[in-house]
C-alpha cells in the first residue's frame, strides 16, 4: 500500500513538472518561466492567501493587493489560464490571463513578467506604460503625466490638502497622482482588462489600502 501511494505521488509530480507553455514569438524556456511563475502567483488565491514570495517586481506591493482583490471577490475555485503572451522588449513579456469560476469568465487580468538571471518577476502593467511619463512636484503631491500639466491647478489642490488636514489636526499626506485620460486606462494600468461587474466611477481612483496613491481622470482634473 505504501509503494502504491508513493507511486501515485511521484507520478502526480512528474506530471506537473511536466507540464508545458507555448505561445508564438516566445522561446520554450522563457514560456515555461513565464508559466510556472504565473502559476505559482495564483498558486495560493483558493487556499485564502497569495503566493506574494513569488512577487518580486517593482509594484510589488501593489501587484499583491490585486491578487488579494481578486482573492476577496472570488473566493475559492477560481480558475486561471494564460492565453495570450508576447514580448515588450529584452526579456519583458506581456502576459494575458483568464480568471473564471464554475466555467464563468470573470476577469481578464494583465500583467509584465521580466525574465533575469533565471528568475521571473511580476509586475502591473502601470510601470512599463507611464515609466517614460513626466514627474512634477506639487507641495506635498506628486504628479506623474503625460499631457501638458497646469501647475496652478496643482498647487491649488496641494492647499486645499494642507488646508483639509490642517482642520483635522493631521499633518498632509504625501500623494502621489497619476493623470489618465479614462477609467478603463486606470484598470488597465491596474492588470484589470476586463472585469464583469465592475463599474465606471467618474473622479478620482484610490488603490484598495495604498490611499496615498491616486489616479485621476484628466476630465475631473483641470488641465491646460
Amino acid at each position: 500500500m505504501k509503494i502504491f501511494l508513493t507511486a501515485i505521488l511521484l507520478a502526480f509530480a512528474l506530471s506537473v513538472s511536466a507540464q508545458s507553455y507555448t505561445y508564438p514569438n516566445v522561446g520554450q524556456p522563457e514560456a515555461q518561466q513565464i508559466g510556472a511563475a504565473i502559476d505559482t502567483a495564483f498558486a495560493g488565491i483558493g487556499r485564502g492567501h497569495v503566493a506574494s514570495e513569488s512577487i518580486t517586481g517593482k509594484q510589488k506591493e501593489l501587484t499583491c493587493e490585486m491578487l488579494e482583490y481578486l482573492k476577496t471577490r472570488l473566493g475559492e475555485a477560481v480558475t486561471h489560464k494564460i492565453i495570450n503572451c508576447y514580448p515588450l522588449g529584452v526579456r519583458v513579456y506581456r502576459v494575458m490571463v483568464t480568471c473564471s469560476k464554475a466555467d464563468t469568465l470573470r476577469q481578464l487580468l494583465t500583467f509584465d513578467v521580466t525574465l533575469q538571471q533565471g528568475r521571473a518577476t511580476i509586475d502591473l502593467p502601470l510601470w512599463c506604460d507611464t515609466r517614460n511619463w513626466s514627474v512634477k512636484q506639487a507641495g506635498t503631491i506628486r504628479y506623474m503625466y503625460d499631457h501638458d500639466f497646469d501647475p496652478k491647478a496643482a498647487l491649488a489642490f496641494d492647499e486645499t490638502n494642507r488646508r483639509i488636514a490642517g482642520r483635522l489636526g493631521l499633518r498632509p499626506d504625501s500623494l502621489d497622482f497619476y493623470l489618465s485620460d479614462n477609467y478603463q486606462q486606470i484598470m488597465q494600468w491596474l492588470g484589470i482588462t476586463y472585469d464583469w461587474d465592475m463599474q465606471e466611477k467618474a473622479g478620482m481612483v484610490s488603490i484598495l489600502n495604498k490611499p496615498s496613491l491616486l489616479f485621476s481622470i484628466t476630465r475631473i482634473f483641470p488641465m491646460t
